[in-house]
Parts: C-alpha cells; structure tokens; sequence
C-alpha cells in the first residue's frame, strides 16, 4: 500500500507550483451534492488548494466514466467550509463554485477510515489556519442538513414504530405482563413515531 501512496503523492506533487508544499495527507472519499460518490482515493492539502486523487481501479475504472481522477479545490474558491458529524462519522462540507463537496478523511486502509473525526478535525483547522491569514473568515451560517439522510432516518423509525405494533399488542393480550411495562413501551413507541414524522417533513 506505501508503494501505491507514494504513487498518488509522486502525481500530486507534479501539479505543484514552484514553492508549493503538501501540508497533509490522508485516505478520502469524496461525494460530489448527495449523489454522486467518486469513491476511494487520496486527499492532500498544500497551502493553496485541496487536491483528491482516485485510487487506480483498472478493472472498473471503465464503468466509472463519470468519476473524474481528480478533484482540485483552491481555498481562495471556497464559500463555506464546514464539519459535518453523523453519530461516529464526520466530513468536511465544502461549498465552492457552485459545487458542493462532501470529503471524508482518515487513515486506511478503506472503507475503514481509522480516526476519521479527528483527522476531519485537523484539517478543519489548517484549511481554516490557511484561509485566515489571506481570505476574509468562512461565512458561519451552517449548511443544510443532507435531506436524504434525515429522511432515511425518519423512515426507519417509522417502520420500527410500524412492526412494534403487532408485538406489542400481543404481549399485553397473551404474555400477561404488567401494565406498566406496556406504558413504557407504549410512550417509547410513539416518541419513535414522532421523532420519525419529525424528520420526515424536514427539508
């Protein structure tokens, strides 16, 4: 795997400007809007911009004619620059020309992306380091939450409150548990239910 880094480094190196540098480096995958997945690759960021670049797949590299084999974001580009988190996941949520880039960082060997909130983190803070001593500050209004996430969401809950029902109806009419129990259980349903509706209806 070191031999294949090098490799990807070697080919970001030579899009380098005299006098520029990687600063950091680390496993990515790199979502273009809410669809489209580029997959897994290498992220480096020097003091200039941000560059991806696609593990080589020479088996189905063909079939993914859409995936591009580098992303080069410039920070001087960049409109927003946010960190994203998702229970043990985190992203980098990068609004730039009219694009909007999701970026997940870590160390490999993919899917695994080891430390990924803490390496999100860290480069938060050097493009933010980076951005600051030439750019005015990243605008700080958050961005909108992935709708298709929060829906996904709200839609499990809903099918979980769905397929308690029947369970929860035949144990208070055969098991004979105590009433209590089924309260519980009861109002643990119905804020499922609601907490599904809930998410649902966001946009």
């Amino acid at each position: 795997m070191r031999g294949r880094v090098d490799k990807l480094r070697k080919r970001c190196e030579g899009f380098l400007v005299p006098g520029e540098e990687i600063l950091l480096e680390a496993q990515a995958t790199v979502k273009l809007g809410h669809l489209s997945l580029f997959g897994e690759g290498r992220a480096y960021l020097t003091d200039r911009r941000l560059v991806w670049i696609l593990r080589s797949m020479p088996f189905v590299r063909p079939l993914l004619f859409w995936v591009p084999d580098t992303v080069t974001i410039e920070l001087s580009s960049m409109n927003r620059l946010r960190m994203m988190r998702d229970l043990t996941r985190a992203w980098l949520w990068i609004e730039t020309l009219g694009k909007t880039y999701q970026i997940r960082l870590g160390k490999g060997p993919y899917p695994i992306l080891r430390d990924n909130p803490r390496t999100t983190e860290e480069w938060l803070h050097a493009i933010e380091a980076l951005r600051s001593g030439h750019l005015p500050a990243v605008a700080e209004a958050p961005p909108p939450q992935d709708p298709g996430e929060m829906k996904l969401v709200g839609t499990l809950l809903i099918s979980l409150f769905i397929l308690s029902v029947p369970f929860w109806l035949a144990g208070f009419l055969l098991a004979g548990l105590p009433p209590v129990f089924f309260v519980i259980m009861g109002a643990v349903s119905v804020f499922g239910l609601v907490a599904g509706l809930f998410l649902r209806a966001r946009r």
